[in-house]
């Protein structure tokens, strides 16, 4: 904003950003927790609404790695606007160098492979995973690949089982859909928030084509 003009309230937007980018705050009193959706689900989920008010509206969150949502009541969480979730980060088990591994391929959102190497390690030191031998990093920036090198007589399942219940591998979400709407604080549905983003954008276009035809009707005077 370059201070020519009035600065707006706010500034225009095309799509249900809040939804897509999600967002997490905390104020006086409040805690914001909006996980991220899948862009075409939020704006399929829009047109749908625009057809047809009535409209059901049930998403679920999309994070920037492929993982596994454990099954929640989606429906009640996008009607209410609040609830809880957890993701598990993908893991295959396969060979290393001719003995059982466990390979990590995907983190849930907010977690590094740091944070999961360390609590391994500290799990080993405490006698918790005795069947680990070492655990590598073989990925990249863009990749995830974590190799846990288990024993030769260890049992990957229940290695895999032990990581899953004690390291953020597997990650509770809470969702609370505050956010401000004028001078008021309120929890929104997923339904109600796209609900507002549509009145909103209609508003918007509103003003655009007042300001375009106060501007040729000053031309045509």
């Amino acid at each position: 904003f370059d201070n020519s003009t009035q600065e707006p309230d706010y500034l225009p937007f095309l799509i249900p950003v809040l939804l897509i980018n999600g967002a997490t705050g905390v104020g006086v009193g409040v805690k914001m927790d909006i996980p991220p959706h899948n862009p075409r689900e939020v704006i399929n989920a829009t047109r749908a609404l625009l057809r047809d008010p009535n409209a059901e509206v049930v998403l679920i969150p999309d994070f920037c790695m492929p993982c596994d949502i454990i099954d929640t009541n989606w429906k009640q969480i996008s009607n209410e606007g609040i609830g809880k979730f957890r993701a598990r980060g993908h893991a295959e088990i396969g060979e290393f160098k001719k003995k059982p591994a466990i390979f990590i391929t995907s983190l849930p959102q907010g977690v590094s492979s740091n944070s999961i190497k360390k609590k391994i390690n500290d799990m080993v030191v405490a006698g918790q995973l005795p069947q680990v031998k070492d655990v590598l990093w073989a990925g990249d920036d863009k990749h995830v690949n974590m190799i846990i090198e288990l024993k030769k007589d260890a049992s990957p399942e229940y290695v895999l089982e032990m990581i899953y219940k004690y390291t953020r591998l597997e990650s509770p979400y809470s969702v609370n859909f505050e956010a401000i709407l004028g001078v008021d604080h309120l929890r929104f549905s997923y339904k109600s928030y796209l609900q507002v983003f549509i009145e909103n954008a209609k508003m918007i276009l509103f003003r655009m084509y007042c300001e375009k035809y106060q501007n040729e009707m000053t031309r045509w005077h």
